[in-house]
């Protein structure tokens, strides 16, 4: 062994003195051979490094390059959507807006797996008069465009059914937004084939429009087209047949007319008097009433998706609701007294909302403010009193709205909250999916005015205000001083 140096390192000993690897670490793969394989491979993965740290670094590059003008391209169109609302307001009116309609329903009959989204023409709610054994009026929920519903509401009350029985005129009726005449009319012919055959078809008496948006209004002068050149074409068959007849070249048979759809002349459109809607015929305002045969329909004023917006409420004495999407019934009695407005003796089960209010949520308030639409929906509990009241919405946006609301309540969800609301939610989502997952797409519509305040958060929101309102009057009234002020 060698000396320790001055430094106190010991010397290193000699190279053959040492152990091999080999029995240090037999494991370790050995040195001989293939030195030149081996060079060979690490300069592969050298050179595949270097390219491959280039081709990050390039793309990296391009990336950041085009996400500049991306980032400035996102706070541009940020503030062109802040003025969203007015461009609905101002522009959405003119014809060339419409155009969007015509499109949704080209990409629904050319690209969707059936013409219609949903399931429409075996279903229908039933609601039975009282006092009136086998009077009702019958709501088909007929789906347009790619989400968009317009309602039929038919009176088979037992006059008009005994007269349209009897003089095959058809069963009087309305339609509630008929976005696309196309599509309503081939509806309501099938509708009338297939249900309304012995009363002689139907017969479309008026139009009830709750705004002007082109996705609601946009059928209301086709309609009223449709009509009058349909009325000019029966007006030239009498005179063709009367000649006949007085010719002697022919008599009548006395068969009775096939089934079909009537519009009659003049058709009747209702609209808000504050809202441009197409076709407007007749204009109305808040409390003032319309009647299509023995049906009677009350506007309620709903200003904030548009400043004109209506709902239509349907005045009927009503025992029980039937909803058949099969041959199932389900009947629920009503109670609860008539509105002082109303004609006497009809109580207020059923409300056609339009973008007001959907099941879960509500429209956009283009035209108005959260204020706007939490007196909305205070009018909804003001003026419909009865808890299992039917509401028709505009859209079928069910199932999104419940599934951001059950996302929402995952997150936010606190002990303040009412138990089983949650599970309430998880409940109606689960139903609305399971629904529109089917093969036939039943609807989610119509909804209850107890769901809704269980599910809707605007029902929720306008309470929680109103309390808050309520409870600042108390503590004002409590004092000398805030009492005085509420005096004055």
């Amino acid at each position: 062994m060698l000396p320790p140096t001055t430094s106190g390192r010991m010397p290193r000993e000699p190279p053959e003195d040492r152990p091999p690897l080999s029995e240090l670490a037999p494991w370790m793969p050995s040195k001989k051979g293939y030195w030149c394989c081996r060079s060979i491979v690490n300069l592969f993965y050298l050179i595949s490094s270097l390219l491959l740290l280039v081709y990050i670094m390039v793309f990296g590059l391009l990336m950041f390059i085009f996400e500049i003008p991306k980032m400035f391209l996102r706070i541009f169109l940020r503030a062109g959507m802040s003025g969203f609302g007015m461009i609905v307001e101002h522009a959405y009116a003119l014809p060339i807006c419409k155009l969007h309609v015509v499109i949704s329903r080209a990409v629904q009959q050319r690209w969707g797996r059936r013409r219609y989204h949903s399931r429409y023409l075996d279903i229908r709610t039933e609601l039975s008069f009282d006092g009136e054994e086998g009077s009702c009026c019958f709501v088909h929920a007929i789906p347009c465009l790619t989400d968009n519903y317009c309602y039929l509401i038919i009176d088979a009350s037992v006059e008009s059914s005994k007269a349209a029985a009897e003089g095959h005129t058809g069963l009087p009726c309305c339609v509630v937004d008929p976005c696309d005449a196309g599509a309503v009319v081939a509806a309501l012919t099938l509708l009338s084939d297939k249900h309304y055959a012995a009363f002689g078809g139907l017969s479309l008496e008026a139009v009830l429009c709750t705004h002007k948006h082109w996705d609601h209004a946009g059928g209301n002068t086709d309609l009223i087209r449709l009509a009058a050149a349909q009325s000019r074409e029966s007006d030239e068959g009498d005179a063709r047949r009367g000649a006949a007849e007085s010719a002697g070249e022919g008599e009548s048979d006395g068969a009775q007319p096939l089934a079909r759809l009537r519009l009659v002349h003049p058709m009747r459109v209702y609209a808000g008097e504050d809202e441009d809607a197409p076709g407007c015929t007749d204009p109305v305002r808040h409390g003032e009433h319309m009647q299509v045969g023995a049906l009677f329909f009350e506007a309620l004023a709903a200003p904030g998706h548009t400043v004109g917006s209506l709902m239509y409420r349907l005045a009927t004495p009503v025992s029980h609701v039937d909803d058949r999407p099969g041959e199932g019934q389900l009947e629920a009695a009503f109670a609860g007294s008539s509105s002082s407005s109303s004609p006497a003796g009809l109580r207020m089960d059923v409300l056609f909302t339009g973008d007001t209010l959907f099941s879960g949520g509500c429209g956009a308030q283009f035209e108005g403010c959260d204020l706007d639409i939490e007196h909305c929906f205070a009018t909804m509990l003001a003026e419909v009193s009865l808890p299992d009241a039917l509401l028709f919405p505009g859209h079928e946006y069910t199932s999104h709205l419940l599934e951001g609301r059950v996302k929402e309540s995952l997150d936010t969800w606190g002990p303040v909250e009412p138990p089983g609301q949650f599970l309430a939610f998880c409940g109606a989502y689960y139903v609305a999916a399971h629904r529109r997952a089917n093969r036939d797409k039943v609807p989610t519509v119509p909804c209850t005015l107890a769901s809704e305040r269980l599910l809707n958060p605007h029902f929720d929101r306008g309470l929680r205000r109103y309390a808050e309102i309520v409870l600042a009057l108390l503590d004002a009234q409590a004092t000398p001083d805030g009492a005085a002020a509420l005096t004055d």
